[in-house]
């Protein structure tokens, strides 16, 4: 047998060492475009499958049509001969875990330019295979809001959606709504998370943030136990590192109140006065009477009374009863077509019995009226005329004679009785 040399040796050292890297391999990159923001930094990770020792592989990105060379890892060190001067000073080769075949690189300071496709390449001796992926930088973003005034019922909930255009991730972004005049804080969202921290005190433990569809740039805000207060502009923000814009829009607020009430105030010849009430409506309703021919009437008064954010109506009308028409009362909200209504409806019959005790009870009165002149005038004529004479002696009040049956008998036969 021919016995080992030293190169020999070395060769067969060499092949045991590299035997792990001759097996075949898959890059796998990013599934998802990456998003990038303008100014900032990203990361572009790749892996291989299955996990191989890539310490002594060749790893480059490339990027564009052109295959610039934006960094090149090879002799198991950067190796930035080649690299395109867009690049350079601005990459960091990530390799804590390349012994599992994970390795990234991290891009500095982003440029709009440095959107577009991204080719991520392994080199062992005997193979290669790379994996390619989109990044999207984004420089400016516009945000749109509902195009038209949203409707929110007092008690119930409503939700605010915004989106970015174009479509972008939104997680890392800063998200807030704000309302009214004073920019009272609604909700906030800022490094991936929601802070609270300086929201107002009228929306603590009523907001909620859908974040479903925030890798598209799209999130709602809830708003439960719907208020009055609630009702006016809002205005929702979104900023990256490098832009910020907003949206602007209207919540409408409504409360559906109870259904009316219609009674009888008064009634006078051939008229009455009708009066219809109801409670619980946002903002002021609007209040109609009609006829049967559903016509509006004129001639009617409204009261309105706020309670606790909403509105108390109270509206009357004085009608004709000789219409023989029924009367309706009409309220609704000025947000939505809803509304509600009562009506009313007479009768000849009805009317006269109603006159009829109408005028038996004023007769009665007069002559109550009359009676009790009388006898008030005729005790003041007596009492007078007692006064003008004084001397008139009262007469003695004549004894009462009791006879008795016996006597008189003796009486109707001529005997007297002595004294």
């Amino acid at each position: 047998m021919k016995p080992l040399f030293l190169p020999d040796l070395i060769f067969i050292f060499l092949v045991l060492l590299l035997w792990p890297l001759s097996e075949e391999f898959t890059v796998i990159g990013p599934q998802q475009p990456i998003v990038a923001f303008v100014g900032t930094e990203v990361t572009l990770p790749c892996h291989l499958h299955p996990q191989l020792d890539a310490t002594y592989m060749e790893v480059v990105w490339f990027h564009g049509q052109h295959s610039n060379v934006v960094h090149r890892y090879k002799y198991a060190q950067d190796y930035l001969k080649y690299q395109h001067p867009d690049y350079r000073g601005r990459t960091e080769f990530l390799r804590e875990n390349i012994s599992h075949g994970s390795v990234a690189l991290r891009l500095h300071q982003i440029r709009p330019s440095d959107e577009g496709k991204y080719r991520c390449f392994f080199e062992s001796p005997s193979h290669y295979n790379e994996a390619e992926f989109q990044l999207k930088v984004i420089g400016e973003f516009t945000v749109i809001g509902p195009q038209q005034p949203i409707v929110a019922l007092v008690g119930t909930e409503v939700t605010l959606p915004c989106y970015l255009h174009p479509q972008w991730d939104a997680t890392y972004m800063e998200v807030i709504w704000f309302h009214g005049q004073n920019s009272s804080l609604v909700h906030h969202y800022k490094n991936a998370q929601e802070f609270l921290k300086y929201q107002h005190l009228d929306y603590r433990g009523r907001t909620e943030f859908l974040r479903e569809n925030i890798y598209h740039g799209s999130v709602a805000l809830r708003l439960h136990q719907i208020r009055p207060s609630d009702e006016g502009k809002y205005r929702c923000f979104f900023e990256s590192p490098s832009h910020y814009h907003e949206a602007e829009f209207q919540v409408n607020v409504t409360g559906i109140g109870s259904a009316p009430h219609i009674y009888i105030d008064g009634v006078g010849y051939k008229r009455l006065h009708l009066v219809c009430t109801s409670t619980g409506w946002y903002p002021e309703p609007e209040v109609q009477w009609k006829n049967h021919k559903e016509e509006p009437l004129s001639g009617g008064s409204v009261t309105m009374k706020k309670v606790n954010g909403l509105f108390s109506v109270e509206t009357s009308i004085t009608v004709s009863a000789n219409s023989k028409e029924n009367v309706s009362c009409v309220i609704g909200s000025p947000h939505q077509s809803q509304k509600k209504e009562a009506h009313i409806a007479w009768s000849d019959g009805w009317f006269s019995n109603i006159f009829f005790w109408i005028v038996t009870w004023i007769v009665s009165m007069v002559i109550l009226v009359i009676i009790m002149l009388f006898i008030i005038v005729f005790l003041s004529c007596k009492l007078k005329k007692a006064k003008g004479n004084p001397n008139i002696e009262p007469v003695a009040p004549t004894p009462n004679k009791v006879t008795s049956p016996f006597l008189r008998n003796n009486e109707e036969h001529g005997f007297a009785s002595s004294p």
